[in-house]
């Protein structure tokens, strides 16, 4: 890329780090967004809300999440602040999509040539782990189709 290419491009670009929590979601998930086009007109809008518009800030969970805890030992326990539904639940699989704006059963996919019933924990796991929070990407993409729409 050609200097003249990058500056039009990098005057063009916006970075913003927001929070799941702020979004409805009982976590803190802080993700770095970065939003670019090619043109004329400012992203800044996507990202940054303006002055007494703050739409993102309105609906903070304040129920954050616990986190779970390793023993010395090598037994997984859960924190004290678990409430002892949540500590009953062991953070199953339905309760870890919620937590990322899922639907239960959203990961349950057929995997390896076997049905969706046999779909193991790990890869569902590690699919929410890779995830975006659904409400912070569903607030992006509304702001982005209504930046094209104008």
């Amino acid at each position: 890329m050609d200097k003249r290419r990058f500056i039009a491009f990098s005057s063009n670009c916006r970075v913003r780090t927001l929070n799941a929590q702020y979004f409805g979601l009982a976590q803190r998930r802080k993700r770095v967004f970065l939003v670019a086009s090619a043109r004329p007109r400012s992203v800044a809008q996507i990202l940054f809300e303006q002055k007494g518009d703050c739409v993102s800030c309105e609906t903070r969970s304040e129920a954050i999440a616990p986190t779970l805890q390793l023993k010395v030992d090598g037994d997984l326990t859960i924190a004290r602040s678990l409430s002892a539904k949540m500590a009953y639940d062991g953070l199953l699989r339905a309760s870890a999509e919620k937590l990322m704006g899922f639907p239960p059963g959203y990961t349950q996919i057929s995997y390896r040539n076997k049905p969706a019933e046999d779909c193991p924990d790990s890869p569902r796991y590690k699919a929410i782990g890779n995830s975006m929070a659904v409400p912070v990407i569903k607030w992006i993409g509304e702001r982005m189709i209504n930046y094209l729409n104008k």
